[in-house]
C-alpha cells in the first residue's frame, strides 16, 4: 500500500508499506503532463487515476481531446449535436479532474495522417511544453486511437527540431508513455516487464464516479467496459504491489526516458 504526501519544490514524499516494513522516499513531480485523448472519455478511462493523482500534487495536466466523437454514436442523432454534448461533458470533466485551462477539445471530424495534422500536433507540444506526454499505443485497433498515436510520435520527432517553424520553439519532453485502452490492451506486443504501473488506489473510486456521472452520453459503451476497467485496474495493481493501478509503456523512440511515472 502506498500513501501519497504533499508536494514541495517539485518533489512529493511517498510512504510505501510492503509486508511489515515501510520506507519513505522523494519522487519527482513533473511541472506539466500532456495527455492526447482521441475521444472525450479516453483520458478518464485510460489514465484518469493518474491524472487525479498528479493534479493533487499540483502538476499541471493538459488534456487535448482530438476528435469530435460524433462518428460512431449508438443513435442517429445529428453529428453536430453529439459533438456539442461531448464538448460540454469534457468541460465538466476538465473541472472534476482539475485540468489546466490549456486543455482543449479540437473536435476533428475525421483524423487523418497528413502534414497539416503533424504540424498541429507539433505546435501543441511546443506550446504546452510538457515534461511528460501520454497517448495511445500505435497498434491500437481503433483507427482514431492509432492515428492519434502515430501523429503524436511524429510530432515528438519534430518538436525538438526547427521543422514546422520550430526555430526558437524547440521542445523535448522528459518522458513519453503509451497508455492502455479497451481496443489497445497491452499484451504480446508490449511485454509486461516494460510496463510502468501508476498506483491509483486512492483515486480509483473518483475515476469511476467521473465516468458514470459526467460522460452520460457514453453510458451504453461504458457499461460494457465497466468490468474491464475494474478488472484491469486490479490486475495492474497486483503487478504494481498496490490495490488498483494503471499501466504505461515508455516510448523511447524519439524521447529519452528521464522521468518516471509513479
Amino acid at each position: 500500500m502506498t500513501r501519497q504526501g504533499s508536494r514541495e519544490k517539485g518533489f512529493v514524499r511517498i510512504s510505501q508499506t510492503v509486508a511489515r516494513g515501510r520506507r519513505d522516499f522523494d519522487a519527482v513531480v513533473p511541472r506539466t503532463i500532456l495527455v492526447l485523448a482521441p475521444h472525450a472519455d479516453d483520458e478518464v478511462m485510460s489514465c484518469g487515476g493518474t491524472i487525479l493523482k498528479y493534479t493533487q500534487w499540483k502538476c499541471e495536466v493538459a488534456v487535448i481531446v482530438v476528435t469530435s466523437g460524433a462518428g460512431s454514436g449508438p443513435t442517429r442523432e445529428a453529428p453536430d449535436r453529439i459533438t456539442e454534448r461531448r464538448r460540454k461533458e469534457f468541460e465538466t470533466t476538465r473541472r472534476a479532474l482539475r485540468l489546466s485551462d490549456r486543455s482543449k477539445f479540437l473536435g476533428i471530424e475525421e483524423l487523418q495522417i497528413n502534414r497539416g495534422n503533424v504540424r498541429r500536433f507539433t505546435d501543441i507540444i511546443r506550446s504546452i511544453k510538457p515534461d511528460v506526454v501520454l497517448f495511445p499505443h500505435p497498434s491500437d485497433r481503433h483507427r482514431a486511437h492509432r492515428n492519434t498515436a502515430l501523429l503524436t510520435m511524429e510530432a515528438l520527432y519534430h518538436a525538438p527540431t526547427e521543422a514546422y517553424s520550430g526555430r526558437g520553439r524547440a521542445w523535448l519532453p522528459l518522458g513519453a508513455y503509451f497508455y492502455e485502452t479497451p481496443s489497445g490492451i497491452f499484451g504480446q506486443g508490449v511485454q509486461a516487464e516494460t510496463l510502468v504501473i501508476s498506483d491509483i488506489t486512492e483515486q480509483f473510486e473518483t475515476k469511476k464516479k467521473i465516468l458514470h456521472e459526467i460522460y452520460a452520453s457514453q453510458t451504453q459503451l461504458l457499461s460494457a467496459f465497466e468490468g474491464w476497467i475494474e478488472a484491469l485496474a486490479r490486475h495492474r495493481g497486483e503487478a504494481g504491489r498496490c490495490r488498483f493501478g494503471e499501466a504505461f509503456c515508455p516510448n523511447m523512440t524519439h524521447v529519452p526516458l528521464k522521468l518516471l511515472l509513479i
